[in-house]
């Protein structure tokens, strides 16, 4: 507000007073008779004068001097006149000093009400969120000392970390002067039990004796992967990925794993068959077979005998040939054309099941009782080849599970060692972050023009240098853990580093830059733009986007009616929001403190979210918004659980762990106490999902409606082996992590499960 005027009546002549606390540039003060008036000019909302007197009156003052606020426009909650105390440390000779409750109700006037969040104590319904003696027992607020306890861990919302040890007690004693506590019983609901938690939060474990065994299933090609088989098997440059049905995606990835093809859909697939058996021909079969231009039975016999294997990921039986030998030889042609016949048999092989499945059904194993599975080496590599470089086993697997070397821990590792030192496994991780964050929806993110000007320009370089980064931590035997989220360095060209106010990178080549403030997944462009607004960072998106795909939690979707409320609210605060005092923080927590958006908000996505407001929605960090409000980057990550405890639920456990900053973030992601286990295991189950189909939500205890239901042994295997990867993680590096996927268990072992 502006042009505001305080009176301060102390009741007796004043001998000689002076102001020596709060006094600004553009501030005056007079002293008249019992009145001081002090007046000055410009004070935003959200922002707090502080006032404080020493000297002498004429005889003892009884009680509190009244305090006036008068005049001011553009004026908070705390600019309407009002009677309230001045500070406390005001003094006669015959004063004790101040109270607690005096000190609290400093503390009130000006971390509470001025900063807009309460109304006066004296009205009954004193919090924004109509907090009365019913809602005391929805915080678990029964008594002064649970209270204290909750001003010293939850208040200031905006700040929670404002108000700790003294500051809360006096703040209790002064909310507890109008409010009785403890709170009548009769309003607490009868399940209540003090001290008691609704739904005990489980961490994820292994129970000993555990056997972890997969699903035996068949699971369809992708699209990509159909693709990369025909490329890196015939040579094929065309795309045929536009013929072939939809995939289907289960957790965060394109895999196929419950989907059939069906009568409706096998067309599409000998279109494609057609597509690339013309392709092949056209090119003489030159990476199939040697015949040049001699296309007769040897040649026919040599595709058959020596090629088809690699097609079916197998060694043929007698059977299969006698059935492809005759066609491939040109029986089935009305002139017996051999190249025709070998186009033809190619054709029919890559729409038969053996190509457009992968098999992972096993053969009965003496292993852990009945119905074990494991997998053959064929059907082994075959899932190594496609787990770590998305296409089909290149000749030195197949020939390795031919001869019988994928049968020792050690040989699986050398051949997954090999895999992830080429290219394609490169590619292969790049696919899989960008997945896993929804990267690619970077370039449908609008930022505005007039502030963030070629953004377009900037998004795909964002998304390259998460790619780069991820890529880099996953397969550089020399990175640990930390860098996943808390790295020092980031992947950046000329251009992308102008935008960060990086230096020393010149050209279009990304190479790596050591940072101080950027690093890692949680801190890179991409992450943090694709989880901002048109013109601000959205602490909401973010803090749901770190809680869903960082630490593998469910949280609910936006109840009914939810727009709608939020609308009216933000009319009711159209003055508050509007303000250019108002930081995008503020603004937030406002629109979302109470209502049906609290059980989430007030705890699970609030503080989170706000502790990334240190980077703007175009990712580059900060200390000021655009109107020039300075950053507040307090945070707190509350249920740092794989069950998230709500904000409604006054029996929840409400641990929580505060940070500051992005930074602070990341490094709660890498060692904080609970969170960085949670994130570890996210990662895990992440990779685990993306190398086998099962839904993260399947093994992370969710309640989705419409999720696939593992039976209980197999969900148990299942955290069995997320659990090894993590220590894996933790102990070695993220590379090791990978390499140990193909020798667990519930890869190599198989039960046919029954799911719901």
């Amino acid at each position: 507000m502006s042009g505001w005027e305080v009176n301060v009546d102390f009741g007796a002549t004043i001998q000689n007073i002076e102001y020596f606390n709060g006094l600004r540039n553009g501030d005056s003060q007079t002293n008249e008779g019992s009145m001081v008036v002090i007046t000055g000019g410009d004070i935003g909302i959200g922002q707090s004068l502080s006032l404080g007197f020493g000297g002498k009156v004429d005889g003892d003052v009884e009680g509190d001097p009244s305090c006036i606020v008068v005049g001011g426009s553009n004026s908070s909650s705390s600019s309407s006149s009002s009677s309230s105390s001045s500070s406390s440390s005001s003094s006669s000779s015959g004063n004790t000093g101040p109270t607690a409750a005096d000190r609290g109700k400093e503390t009130w006037l000006v971390s509470c009400q001025l900063s807009g969040c309460h109304d006066s104590i004296e009205d009954p319904a004193f919090y924004s969120s109509e907090m009365t003696e019913d809602n005391f027992a929805e915080v678990q607020v029964f008594d002064l000392d649970r209270l204290i306890e909750y001003i010293d861990s939850d208040m200031p919302k905006l700040n929670p970390t404002a108000c700790t040890g003294d500051c809360a007690s006096d703040l209790m004693a002064y909310i507890a002067s109008h409010r009785t506590l403890p709170i009548d019983t009769g309003k607490i609901p009868g399940d209540i039990v003090q001290g008691g938690i609704d739904y005990p939060p489980e961490a994820l474990s292994c129970a000993p004796g555990i056997n972890a065994y997969g699903n035996r299933t068949l699971r369809r090609l992708t699209r990509e992967q159909f693709q990369s088989s025909v490329r890196d098997l015939l040579g094929v440059t065309i795309d045929v990925t536009v013929d072939l049905p939809p995939d289907s995606q289960v957790g965060s990835f394109k895999n196929n794993t419950l989907s059939s093809v069906l009568n409706a859909d096998y067309s599409s697939y000998l279109t494609a068959a057609d597509k690339v058996a013309d392709w092949v021909a056209d090119d003489n079969f030159s990476r199939a077979v040697s015949c040049g231009n001699n296309f007769n039975q040897a040649c026919a016999d040599s595709f058959i005998d020596d090629f088809a294997w690699k097609l079916f990921r197998r060694t043929l039986t007698n059977e299969e040939k006698g059935i492809y030998r005759p066609i491939a030889r040109g029986m089935e042609t009305d002139n017996g054309d051999v190249k025709e016949g070998m186009k033809t048999a190619l054709a029919i092989m890559l729409s038969s099941p053996q190509f457009i499945y992968r098999h992972e059904i096993g053969d009965p194993a003496n292993v852990g009782g009945q119905n074990v599975y494991q997998l053959s080496p064929f059907e082994l590599a075959t899932f190594l080849s496609y787990t770590y470089t998305g296409s089909s086993p290149d000749l030195d697997l197949l020939e390795a599970a031919r001869d019988g070397e994928l049968a020792s821990t050690a040989q699986i590792q050398a051949q997954t060692a090999r895999m992830l030192n080429g290219d394609m496994a490169e590619t292969l991780l790049k696919g899989l972050v960008v997945d896993w964050l929804t990267i690619n929806d970077i370039s449908l993110r609008d930022k505005d023009d007039n502030l963030f000007p070629n953004f377009d320009e900037i998004a795909p370089l964002m998304k390259r240098e998460i790619e780069e980064v991820f890529a880099n931590v996953m397969l550089d035997p020399a990175e640990s853990y930390n860098s996943i989220y808390n790295a020092d360095y980031t992947f950046a060209n000329a251009r992308l580093a102008q935008h960060y106010g990086l230096s020393g990178v010149s050209g279009n080549n990304f190479v790596k830059v050591d940072t101080t403030n950027r690093g890692g997944l949680l801190l890179s462009g991409a992450f943090l733009a694709l989880h901002g607004d048109e013109k601000e960072a959205s602490p909401i998106r973010r803090a749901t986007y770190v809680r869903q795909h960082l630490l593998c939690q469910d949280i609910p979707p936006p109840p009914n009616g939810v727009d709608t409320d939020r609308s009216n609210k933000a009319g009711a605060l159209g003055e508050f929001l509007r303000a250019p005092t108002t930081t995008n923080r503020a603004r937030n927590q406002r629109l979302t403190e109470n209502g049906t958006c609290r059980k989430c908000h007030n705890e699970v996505i609030n503080p989170l979210g706000f502790g990334l407001e240190d980077y703007d929605t175009v990712g580059n960090f900060r200390t000021e918004d655009a109107n020039g409000n300075m950053i507040n980057a307090a945070g707190a990550v509350y249920s740092p659980f794989l069950q998230l405890q709500f904000a409604t639920d006054p029996e929840r456990d409400r641990t929580n762990v505060s940070f500051s900053g992005g930074k602070g973030l990341a490094q709660l992601l890498t060692d904080g106490e609970n969170v960085s286990d949670l994130a570890k295991n996210c990662l895990s189950m992440q990779v685990m999902s993306f190398a086998t189909g099962i839904n993260v939500a399947s093994i992370a205890f969710s309640e989705k409606e419409g999720l696939t239901r593992l039976a209980d042994d197999e969900q148990a295997g299942y955290r069995c082996d997320v659990l090894d990867m993590s220590n894996t993680l933790s102990s070695e590096s993220p590379r090791a992590m990978l390499q140990s996927l193909g020798t667990l268990d519930s890869i190599r072992y198989r039960k046919p499960w029954v799911r719901q």
